[in-house]
């Protein structure tokens, strides 16, 4: 069945089945007669029914995946915030992925993203055949790995997720001038980055650990089945796995779902093909059909 522009969205969230994420040989690919593998775009959705209202009017196929509602059928256990719900649906869908997939937040305004409703409406979905960034917000941020100092730098203790409490203006160069305590707050993360490459993705195949990794805030992306299938399911159920039995220390500034989450926002470019050092944001330009994307 394809299916294009409006979709029965309760059909698709019906799709989905109830299960913790680690389960062996789990796939809904054979649970129902939709195919997913004929459909040239869908977007998913890590949020709840009511924070993904807005995509309803879009017309485009969207399946939500939630952690908030444990009642609800497509509910799945937050190990690394967005990350989880990203890598349970690839897992569960391998083998039948649509062509592209957008990976989004349950929001469609927030300060690190333009409006996603303008975003997924202008998004050339043909043109879709690696990793492109959805925020589009110009701030590509770098994150120490290999290269980290052997002491955090010395800063004031923040509590909470202050460090992301949403005053950044889009476009502007985050500096710990700012922030007293965001250097300190990036060791740390960089700390849990290097861990996990060193736990993960060298051992997956990845090669030698790269000096730092450049990245745009904060994990919303579209990419290709070919580059999601370039590796096999088996990595994706790894990575569940190694999710749920997470030795990733939170820190001062953030728990360690948070922690898990972030890394993986740092890594996303790099697990889908793209190399330590991205491209700028304009690079990606003729994939947005909107007015004045050059300045983007």
């Amino acid at each position: 069945m394809l299916l294009q522009g409006c979709l029965d969205t309760k059909f698709l969230m019906d799709y989905h089945t109830h299960a913790e994420p680690h389960v062996p040989g789990r796939s809904l690919c054979l649970s129902s007669d939709l195919s997913l593998g004929e459909m040239d775009r869908l977007v998913l959705v890590a949020g709840t029914r009511h924070s993904s209202a807005w995509l309803k009017d879009l017309g485009i196929p969207y399946i939500v995946y939630q952690h908030t509602e444990r009642q609800e059928r497509h509910h799945f256990t937050n190990y690394a915030n967005e990350a989880t719900a990203y890598v349970q649906f690839i897992y569960d869908y391998y083998d039948c992925l649509p062509q592209a997939i957008a990976f989004v937040h349950g929001h469609a305004e927030s300060w690190h993203n333009l409006d996603m409703r303008d975003t997924l409406a202008s998004l050339q979905w043909g043109l879709v055949s690696r990793h492109v960034d959805l925020n589009r917000n110009q701030t590509i941020w770098t994150q120490a790995v290999k290269s980290l100092p052997s002491e955090p730098p010395l800063a004031p203790i923040a509590t909470g997720n202050d460090a992301y409490n949403g005053t950044f203006p889009i476009g502007q160069v985050i500096a710990g001038d700012a922030y007293p305590y965001f250097e300190a707050y990036m060791w740390h993360q960089g700390m849990a980055t290097r861990q996990f490459y060193d736990e993960f993705l060298g051992p997956a195949g990845f090669g030698p650990m790269p000096s730092e990794v450049e990245y745009y805030c904060c994990g919303q992306f579209a990419v290709s089945r070919q580059k999601i299938q370039a590796h096999n399911r088996s990595f994706y159920e790894n990575m569940l796995m190694y999710f749920q039995s997470n030795t990733i220390k939170g820190n001062h500034h953030v728990d360690k779902v948070f922690v898990m989450g972030d890394i993986l926002t740092t890594y996303w470019s790099m697990i889908f093909g793209e190399k330590p050092n991205i491209a700028p944001a304009h690079a990606d330009c003729e994939l947005f059909a909107s007015p004045g994307c050059s300045t983007r």
